[in-house]
């Protein structure tokens, strides 16, 4: 595996960078991103449950599905589902209710995954008086406190259904909890960049984007964005599962993957 120093980690993310944003300014964007994580930590006390909510759903249906088809039908889905306190009153066998709403994403399970997670959600609200104060419980330093969301991904874990070790931080990211979504993509290109021996090993995945950050001084949001849209579809499509597009890749230089198909 191999060894990540401060000048590789700033290689990797300016050369990112410049492959997805080719006319944009790195350092002007970066101070750009700074802020907004900070807007968003700033605002994290402020977030309403049904805020919360809605990004849970979110979560739930851009999981392991085309980020185009649920992008474009999110709108809907949300209209339906997003609001916890009518969803609850629905039973998960309930879940063809749904179905007849326009353009609504109809997946059987994630539906009746947002109707359990409503109740629980429901159930939250009315013990903690939020479900912000209900995280806060696990940390007074929230959301900066690294050390308490792997505490809080065993408890939502427990709690939520279709919220496993990849949506729990993908949910805890949008909340504005400094982490990254170890999703297929994040792991493809840091497993071919060398930095993680393997693309189901999402704990060293978590550890070395927290670290290239940390090196970098970016926050990991801003990380996970140019990790994500190097293979994704709704990004440039280089670093795809099957014929990656190297040659037109800045990572190239650093991609073990490259070297091997060379």
């Amino acid at each position: 595996m191999k060894q990540l120093t401060e000048r590789l980690a700033n290689d990797i993310v300016q050369s990112a960078f410049k492959t997805i944003f080719p006319d944009k300014d790195y350092q002007s964007e970066k101070i750009k991103q700074c802020q907004k994580q900070r807007e968003k930590e700033k605002n994290f006390r402020n977030q309403t449950s049904e805020e919360c909510f809605k990004k849970m759903v979110e979560v739930i249906f851009y999981s392991g599905m085309g980020a185009k088809i649920v992008t474009k039908r999110m709108e809907s889905t949300l209209a339906a589902l997003g609001n916890f306190n009518e969803v609850s009153k629905f039973d998960e066998n309930d879940y063809e209710d749904f179905f007849n709403q326009k353009n609504i994403i109809k997946h059987e399970k994630k539906i009746k995954a947002c109707i359990h997670n409503a109740k629980v959600m429901k159930n939250i609200d009315a013990k903690y008086g939020s479900f912000i104060n209900y995280l806060n419980t696990f940390s007074d330093k929230l959301p900066n406190d690294n050390e308490a969301i792997e505490k809080i991904l065993d408890d939502l874990r427990a709690k939520f259904k279709f919220i496993g070790p990849r949506t729990g931080r993908h949910f805890l990211m949008m909340l504005g909890l400094p982490t990254v979504k170890p999703d297929r993509m994040v792991m493809r290109v840091l497993h071919r960049l060398g930095l993680i021996d393997s693309e189901k090993d999402i704990k060293k995945a978590v550890e070395i984007c927290s670290e290239i950050a940390k090196l970098t001084d970016i926050p990991q949001s801003f990380l996970d964005l140019l990790l994500v849209k190097i293979g994704q579809s709704e990004g440039i499509e280089l670093c795809t599962l099957n014929n990656p597009k190297c040659k037109l890749c800045g990572l190239e230089p650093y991609c073990e993957y490259s070297k091997m198909l060379s």
